[in-house]
C-alpha cells in the first residue's frame, strides 16, 4: 500500500492532494491527527472504498463512513473533532506558524504513515513585532524587497493572536499585513472597554509609512468587534486614504463595553478623543435562563460541557431600542471606500447579517453603496477563519459562534476566496 500526499509541506489554506494505492475494492481507513496551539488533540477517521485499480483519491472518492459526507478534498481536515480527554470541547486554536498533521492510512494489515505540514507563511515572509502607543503591532512582510499593497488587520473579541495566521497568508500573497492588537496595551481597561479609536488610525498611518508599502494601495480587514473600531475610526477621524475594507461579522452600531468576566461596564466599548462614543446597551438579563440551564446540566453531566453563551438575543434586543441605535449608528456614509461584508446567518453572537444590511442601506441612501459587496452564508456563524482548520466546535471558552461544521467549512473557504479577490481588485 502507498500513501501519496502532494505537497507534504505546503500552504495552509489549500488542501493537499491525497491518494492511497491499495488492493482492488478494499476498504481504506484514513485517520488525521493534529494538536492545536492549546495542546488539544483533534482527529478525523474516514473509510473509503478503493476502486477496481485499488485507488482512493480524496478528489474523486467520498467516504463510506466517517466524519464528513460527499466528495471534498478538504473534508478530513475541517471535520477533525476535539479529542482531548477530560476537557470540554472548545474551538480549534491555530499555531501562529504552521499546522503539523499525522496522516495514517490502513488497508487490512497494511499501514502507511505520513507527516503533513501546512504553513501560514510562504518562504521569505518575515514577521516583526513593535510596541507603539496604544497597541502592539505585528508586521508580516512578503518575500523580496519591493513595495506593494498593505492591509491593516483589526481583530475582534478573540484578540490579535487569532489574526496572525491570516496576516501571514496575506503576506504570502504579496501584501504587507499589519495586525494591530489594541487589547494588549496595559493602559486600556480590562475587557473590551473604552478602547480609543485613534489606535486604529495611528496604526494605519504607521502602515502607510512602512518602506515596503505603496501608500496608494492600502486596505483594511476587520473582524467582529474590530469592525466597530475600524468603521468608527474611518468615519470620525482624519486618516490615510484607503481603497478597500473587508469586514467579517460586522456591526453597524457601537456597543456597550464587553466585560472580562462579570457584568459589562456601563460605558462604551470605544472612545473618540477621550470620550465614550454613544453606545447601545447589551441586554444581559436575557442570558439568565441559559445560565440557569447550564448550572443544572453541569450538576448532572458525566463529562465536561462547554460553557459558552448564546449572546445573539442580548444584542438583538439592544437593536430594538431605536433611540439608542440612532445615536450609536456609525456614519458609514462618510467612508469613501468599497466594503466587502461577510457574515453567517446563524451568527449566535450578534445579528451580523441584519447589521450588514443596515450598513448597505444607509450607504445606498447616500449613493455610495454601488461598489459594496455582501456575502451571507446560511449555515455559518460568527467565526469565519482561514479555511481547512477544524470547524466541529463552533464556540470559544465563553462565546457561542453558531453554524454547522459543514456550513462553517464552506463559508470559510468561500469568504477567504472572496477576500482575496476583493483585495486583489481594489488594491491592484
Amino acid at each position: 500500500m502507498e500513501l501519496e500526499i502532494d505537497p507534504l509541506d505546503g500552504m495552509a489554506d489549500r488542501p493537499p492532494v491525497v491518494r492511497v494505492r491499495a488492493a482492488s475494492h478494499v476498504g481504506v481507513k484514513l485517520e488525521l491527527r493534529i494538536t492545536d496551539a492549546a495542546g488539544h488533540a483533534w482527529t478525523s477517521l474516514n473509510t473509503y472504498g478503493a476502486d477496481v485499480s485499488g485507488l482512493v483519491d480524496l478528489g474523486t472518492h467520498e467516504p463510506l463512513t466517517g466524519t464528513y459526507q460527499g466528495i471534498d478534498p478538504a473534508g478530513p481536515w475541517w471535520s477533525m473533532r476535539f479529542a482531548a480527554p477530560g476537557r470540554a470541547p472548545v474551538d480549534f486554536s491555530a499555531a501562529p506558524d504552521s499546522l503539523t498533521c499525522r496522516v495514517t492510512a490502513q488497508a487490512g494489515a497494511e499501514t502507511a504513515v505520513a507527516t503533513v505540514v501546512r504553513r501560514w507563511a510562504a518562504a521569505g515572509v518575515e514577521r516583526q513585532d513593535h510596541d507603539v502607543p496604544g497597541s502592539t503591532i505585528s508586521v508580516f512582510t512578503p518575500a523580496g524587497s519591493g513595495r506593494g499593497p498593505g492591509v491593516l488587520i483589526v481583530p475582534g473579541f478573540t484578540g490579535g493572536a487569532a489574526m496572525l495566521p491570516r496576516a501571514a497568508l496575506l503576506a504570502s500573497r504579496g501584501y504587507v499585513a499589519v495586525v494591530v492588537d489594541y487589547l494588549s496595551d496595559e493602559r486600556t481597561q480590562p475587557g473590551f472597554t473604552e478602547v480609543p479609536i485613534e489606535t486604529i488610525t495611528d496604526a494605519l498611518g504607521w502602515l502607510a509609512a512602512h518602506p515596503r508599502v505603496d501608500a496608494d494601495r492600502i486596505g483594511v480587514f476587520a473582524s467582529s468587534a474590530g469592525c466597530v473600531g475600524a468603521l468608527a475610526a474611518l468615519a470620525y477621524l482624519d486618516h490615510h486614504p484607503i481603497r478597500a475594507i473587508a469586514l467579517v461579522s460586522p456591526s453597524s452600531v457601537v456597543w456597550q463595553a464587553a466585560a472580562a468576566g462579570g457584568p459589562p461596564a456601563r460605558t462604551s466599548s470605544w472612545t473618540h478623543r477621550g470620550r465614550p462614543l454613544p453606545w447601545v446597551r447589551v441586554r444581559a438579563g436575557r442570558l439568565l435562563p441559559e445560565l440557569l440551564g447550564q448550572a443544572v446540566r453541569h450538576r448532572v453531566a458525566r463529562h465536561p460541557r462547554p460553557t459558552a453563551l448564546h449572546l445573539r438575543s442580548s444584542y438583538a434586543a439592544g437593536l430594538r431600542n431605536l433611540a439608542e441605535v440612532d445615536r450609536a449608528t456609525i456614519p458609514v456614509e462618510r467612508i469613501d471606500a468599497p466594503l466587502l461584508l461577510l457574515c453567517g446567518e446563524d451568527d449566535q453572537l450578534w445579528p451580523a447579517d441584519q447589521m450588514a444590511r443596515a450598513m448597505v442601506a444607509r450607504r445606498g441612501v447616500h449613493g455610495i453603496a454601488h461598489q459594496d459587496e455582501t456575502r451571507t452564508f446560511p449555515d455559518a456563524g460568527h467565526f469565519l477563519r482561514p479555511p481547512l482548520v477544524p470547524t466541529t466546535a463552533a464556540w470559544s471558552e465563553t462565546l457561542m459562534a453558531g453554524g454547522s461544521a459543514e456550513g462553517i467549512a464552506l463559508a470559510q473557504q468561500e469568504s477567504w476566496d472572496a477576500t482575496l479577490s476583493f483585495l486583489a481588485r481594489r488594491l491592484a
